[in-house]
């Protein structure tokens, strides 16, 4: 090989190497989108989370007693699909189609049973929180308890921390 041939392998290597770089250290493409999209998902939750935490627990809860079965369920998907496309070929959609309902006959009852599940402890944990926050009010209206640093539903946090303005 000649020198030239040499230098070119080498410069196109290097290039190749640093398109790679820039692409697992760039915040672009795939996770900048991802990141732009839950921007607002996650402010919304944020929000929720701080002024009645009852409902974010639920979210969490319903979110972590779904990821199991929704992760087996794709799982399921998966294994059907490669089966399908081994022996099916060209009727993928058909026998896809019954390995979904197939599937669907278990996770659906699955995923019923978790959101009620979820629900049931939302109610019970919004029920407690409502007991606590009735609870913690009449005692600093008597005089027991101090505030806490608590802040009641309702108040605004900026006109509390800045009463001269």
């Amino acid at each position: 090989m000649s020198d030239e041939t040499v230098g070119k392998i080498k410069s196109g290597a290097q290039r190749t190497k640093d398109s790679i770089k820039q692409a697992i250290t760039s915040d672009e493409g795939v996770f900048g989108t991802f990141n732009y999209l839950k921007q607002p998902a996650y402010e919304i939750y944020a929000t929720i989370a701080k002024f009645f935490p009852p409902l974010a627990w639920f979210l969490v809860g319903a979110t972590a007693l779904n990821a199991a079965p929704v992760a087996l369920m794709l799982g399921w998907l998966g294994i059907t699909t490669l089966i399908c496309f081994a022996v099916a070929g060209g009727f993928i959609f058909f026998v896809e189609g019954f390995f979904f309902l197939l599937g669907s006959g278990v996770i659906l009852p699955v995923i019923a049973f978790a959101m009620f599940s979820a629900f049931v402890t939302f109610l019970f944990l919004a029920g407690m929180y409502g007991v606590f926050r009735l609870m913690r009010g009449a005692l600093w209206a008597i005089g027991i308890i101090g505030n806490g640093g608590m802040i009641p539903f309702g108040v605004d946090e900026e006109a509390e921390e800045n009463p001269a303005e």
